[in-house]
């Protein structure tokens, strides 16, 4: 295993597991906020950022794999 395997393999456990799982984790937290008492807006902003994130990171994962800059496929993979 190659160097770039592992960081290619840290990247998609980071988008694919960890960051979802943080962000409902964070959604959980801002609903029981809610009912009680206390500031639920910074949690919320949180799960929001944690599948930004890591949705960004998929994006990036699906541009790196792509063969050449100047593609005409890539626009509309881009779109999708």
């Amino acid at each position: 295993m190659s160097f770039e395997n592992g960081i290619l393999n840290l990247t998609n456990w980071l988008g694919n597991v960890i960051l979802p799982t943080l962000a409902g984790l964070f959604f959980a937290i801002a609903i029981v906020r809610f009912v009680g008492a206390g500031q639920h807006r910074h949690w919320i902003y949180a799960g929001l950022l944690s599948l930004m994130v890591s949705g960004i990171l998929r994006a990036l994962e699906t541009f790196s794999t792509q063969q050449a800059w100047n593609d005409p496929d890539l626009y509309w993979i881009a779109l999708i």
